[in-house]
């Protein structure tokens, strides 16, 4: 009996030190409202990839019947994940390496791969946003209109007139030879290296600027900026669809995109294309959510939030496929060719076709440059997620005390750094380092992170015996009252490990982690080495502590 009591008096003494300690040390900031934290999650999620990937995947998987197995996951799987990120979020108010290093500390590696995910995808993040700054520089000169510029080849053609040269299969439309020429000048291999360029070098500083700027005082800051960067894509939007919609041949394009095939929904591939798409797109596996959610009050509605969230992203991604096949149908009219053969996939989508129908309606100017700006802001929201999920690391290890100057610092020094490993992007041959870091850097690892994660919330914290009754339960439940090729380019030795570096390094934190644990408590038998390792410490209920809700099994 005497040492149950010495083992609760001990107890109750460490709970008040890290109440103590975390009072003292812990002035990380909330965000202003619940509704700021709302519109910095869908400006997370909504990205320019709603406005040039997903409506493309709707028109190559089966049209409207693709949405069948797209709605499925965003109801059994998105939104739960969503939840469940932000939910430990909240509870620790911690980042993903806190989080997961008190929660389940054998495991804190996957926190590290959630951050260093985020840095890495930054980084190219950092360049695409970038061209949108570049167009809009660029707009009033609007050179994609025309094939008389220094850049441009003899194969050139403007779109008023394809529909003149149907016998000529290898034409380049100006908008294209803008990209390729003006804006990338890329190079025809990887070889071919050079100095980051003036014109990309100076956009990219630009936009690492600004989301400096954004990120001064963390969330007090970004709080108040996403108020507009989160809204105005949604007037881009409606301005755009009204327009797009009364243009010829518009609601054929529009046909395109919406007629179901049902036919296609017996293809597992349909199936695995969506389930990707939706994790692209909500941004799983990346800590984004974890960091937001730790800058919420204890007992904000969590379930709201990540429904309307969630619903948020796919409307918004619905509604770009209204606005972008309208315009394809408009293309398709002008050059007189049937709307399957105008759609292209990716970056050409936004940066060809689409241009190229805008630019010769009247008030192009207008419209050009709504387009560039609406893309600007759907990206730099992203961003801010990405750098805040790196900076609260800092935040997290007592490197960063509050709003003051060291804070300044940390996110003027993240900048630099963010800077300077996005130029290699500008570069000739960036395109294609480019295209390594867009398709390794968010596939691998985000989908092993988020296996982990629904592992180790799901099984390992969600037992009784690991997680005894606690707020987190009372959290939730407040919420609901080998070619020598690369890119079709000639590459260097190093150009096939590369992506291989970029898909693997974030996993790798995991077991890193794992031996850096084993290490560390060496000393102790192995069983009970795991025997903690695998349960929650008393610093991840801090949180609940200071509200005086956590409690224990006795």
């Amino acid at each position: 009996m005497t040492n149950i009591k010495e083992n609760e008096n001990e107890r109750k003494i460490k709970e008040q030190q890290i109440i103590a300690e975390d009072t003292a040390g812990d002035v990380r900031g909330e965000w202003g409202s619940g509704f700021e934290f709302f519109l910095a999650c869908l400006g997370n999620m909504v990205g320019i990839g709603n406005v040039y990937r997903f409506p493309y995947l709707v028109f190559k998987n089966g049209g409207g019947a693709f949405l069948i197995p797209y709605l499925f996951f965003t109801f059994i799987m998105a939104i739960p994940i969503i939840l469940m990120e932000a939910t430990i979020g909240q509870y620790s108010k911690r980042g993903p390496v806190e989080c997961f290093g008190n929660m389940v500390p054998i495991f804190k590696g996957v926190g590290y791969a959630a951050v260093l995910t985020s840095a890495i995808l930054c980084t190219c993040f950092n360049m695409l946003i970038a061209w949108t700054m570049f167009y809009l520089g660029e707009v009033f000169n609007h050179k994609w209109t025309s094939c008389s510029n220094d850049y441009n080849t003899d194969k050139c053609i403007t779109i008023e007139n394809v529909a003149r040269k149907v016998n000529r299969t290898d034409l380049k439309l100006s908008t294209e030879e803008f990209f390729d020429y003006y804006l990338l000048n890329k190079s025809n291999s990887m070889y071919e290296w050079s100095w980051p360029q003036r014109g990309l070098t100076i956009a990219l500083f630009i936009t690492t600027v600004i989301v400096v700027l954004a990120l001064c005082q963390g969330v007090k800051s970004s709080g108040k900026v996403v108020y507009f960067t989160a809204l105005f894509p949604y007037v881009m939007l409606i301005l755009l669809f009204f327009r797009g919609i009364f243009l010829e041949g518009a609601l054929e394009g529009i046909r395109f995109y919406v007629q179901p095939d049902i036919s296609k929904l017996t293809d597992i591939s349909i199936w695995m294309q969506a389930l990707v798409a939706l994790f692209y797109s909500l941004g799983v596996g990346m800590g984004c959510m974890i960091v937001y959610g730790s800058y919420n009050r204890f007992h904000n509605n969590l379930v709201r939030d990540a429904v309307l969230v969630v619903f948020g992203d796919v409307f918004t991604s619905m509604l770009s496929g209204f606005v972008v096949f309208s315009m394809i149908g408009y293309v398709a009219n002008v050059v007189k060719k049937p709307v399957q053969e105008v759609v292209q996939n990716g970056r050409g989508l936004a940066f060809t076709v689409i241009l190229s129908g805008l630019s010769t309606l009247p008030g192009a100017l207008f419209w050009n440059a709504c387009f560039f700006f609406g893309l600007f802001t759907l990206g730099i929201d992203s961003q801010f997620a990405f750098v805040e999920t790196v900076t609260t690391y800092f935040y997290d290890r007592g490197i960063v005390a509050g709003n003051g100057p060291k804070h300044i610092l940390v996110s003027t020094l993240c900048g630099v750094a963010l800077f300077m490993t996005s130029l290699p992007f500008a570069t000739r041959p960036g395109i294609y380092l480019f295209d390594m870091y867009e398709i390794y850097g968010a596939g691998v690892p985000v989908m092993t992170i988020a296996i982990f994660e629904c592992i180790l919330i799901g099984y390992v914290y969600g037992r009784a015996s690991n997680f005894p009754r606690n707020a987190l339960k009372e959290l939730i439940e407040d919420s609901f009252n080998s070619t020598g090729r690369i890119f079709n380019t000639d590459a260097p030795w190093f150009a096939f490990f590369w992506p291989w570096i970029i898909a693997v390094s974030p996993v790798c934190c995991i077991p890193i982690g794992i031996v850096q644990y084993l290490r560390k408590n060496r000393r102790q038998p192995f069983s009970k080495i795991i025997h903690t390792g695998m349960r929650s410490t008393t610093r991840y209920h801090r949180n609940a502590l200071k509200s005086g809700e956590f409690k224990t099994n006795k």
